[in-house]
């Protein structure tokens, strides 16, 4: 049995398909013994659209492929007139077997019915050929995401009426990809209608088709393979933005441990890394682990800060996509105490009754403010722990103390 894939155009086209011989250079009856896929004096052929009959004269039956088939030799997916594919008896008379002689059409087609010519017991046999449809996706894969859908029905028979579809499945709760049935649009041949819609968000998972179709009569008798498609979430392409906050003061930190809280916009895929870059090597840290919390976007980090390597210190961080650039990324690191100079409104050996202000001077600007406590001789000109006063200078800080008399002596500041 020899298959042109387009109706030929020119003497002696070599067909592209044959059935029944494993290569187009063979012609054995049943070669390599009866099978599904062997033939012998093949008497007659027609398809209903998606299948193919072939009534095989030799060996008493019909074989059909559910699909034209597209390969040398491809086999049978069904037979009829024998209960298996090794097997050509006549048997007694019955309605399911026949025996037709090699030399003329063993079958035809009228509508959606096989006609069989059972030639030597005198009799036409008559199979009803339930209604089938196949299904092309415009998508291969049969994989969507959000987006544009189309599925086209072939159907086996011409039908009464349009065809109907239904669309049922993905997650639990969401239905924005259902669709209760509706019918299909029909195109210029009579057996292929389509159907075609935007899938939804937040629908998501494996749907299955429904149809509805009757033709002659019959109804489709039942649902074509390959009826289900996945819906899958789009791929999350935005890199996640963090914030960094520290457990001291960033534009001061001090020797110690410090504690680096990074917060991120969404949750992550994967342990994010964490690394330091200071001004010397000794607060450097390469990329690690940060530790995870009960809030799956908020992730921490402990350094321990030592002492030296004062200066602006960046702290570098990637996970999962990677993320955009950390905000307050930067931290200062001063393990170096400020000196200050004092200075007094009066002569410092002799200050006398009345208010004395005092200014700090600090070689650094200062974090906190700082206080200033006084010890006289005894307890009038005392001063408690104090804060001290600003100035215009972030370096200079005041006090005013009122100095009472009595209590005439050193003092200390």
């Amino acid at each position: 049995m020899l298959i042109w894939n387009s109706i030929p155009t020119s003497d002696q086209t070599s067909a592209d398909v044959v059935l029944g011989q494993p290569t187009f250079s063979t012609n054995t009856y049943n070669n390599g013994g009866q099978s599904r896929a062997s033939l012998s004096s093949p008497n007659g052929v027609f398809s209903d659209g998606p299948r193919l009959f072939v009534s095989d004269a030799g060996n008493r039956r019909i074989l059909v492929w559910s699909r034209i088939p597209t390969s040398n030799g491809q086999p049978a997916t069904g037979v009829m007139g024998q209960t298996s594919f090794s097997t050509s008896l006549g048997g007694a008379v019955s309605p399911f077997n026949f025996q037709f002689s090699s030399n003329y059409n063993g079958l035809v087609l009228g509508g959606s019915t096989v006609w069989v010519n059972d030639s030597f017991r005198h009799r036409e046999l008559g199979f009803l050929l339930g209604l089938g449809a196949t299904l092309t996706y415009s998508r291969e894969s049969r994989t969507y995401e959000p987006g544009p859908f189309a599925v086209t029905a072939t159907f086996t028979g011409a039908l009464a009426a349009p065809p109907k579809l239904a669309l049922a499945g993905g997650a639990a709760g969401p239905s924005a990809n259902d669709v209760t049935s509706t019918d299909m649009t029909a195109t210029l041949d009579p057996l292929i209608w389509t159907y075609s819609r935007t899938l939804a968000t937040g629908d998501y998972g494996t749907f299955a088709i429904t149809l509805e179709a009757e033709s002659d009569g019959n109804p489709l008798a039942n649902q074509p393979a390959g009826n289900t498609f996945t819906v899958e979430a789009p791929p999350d392409t935005t890199a996640p933005t963090v914030a960094l906050t520290y457990g001291k003061n960033a534009a001061a930190v001090g020797a110690g441990p410090l504690v680096i809280t990074a917060t991120f916009s969404e949750a992550l895929a994967t342990t994010p890394t964490l690394a330091i870059a200071a001004q010397g090597t000794v607060n450097d840290q390469t990329a690690a682990d940060m530790t995870a919390t009960a809030d799956s976007k908020v992730w921490t980090f402990t350094k321990a800060i030592a002492s030296g390597g004062d200066g602006a210190a960046t702290v570098k961080d990637a996970a999962g996509n990677e993320n955009a650039a950390a905000t307050n990324a930067t931290f200062t690191i001063d393990t170096t105490a400020p000196t200050v100079a004092l200075t007094y409104s009066k002569a410092a050996a002799a200050v006398g009754a009345g208010n004395l202000t005092i200014t700090a001077t600090f070689s650094e600007t200062l974090a906190t403010t700082p206080k200033l406590a006084i010890e006289g001789q005894d307890t009038a000109n005392d001063q408690a722990t104090a804060n001290m006063t600003a100035t215009a200078s972030a370096k200079v800080w005041t006090f005013t103390k009122a100095i009472a008399s009595g209590g005439d002596g050193a003092a200390t500041v």
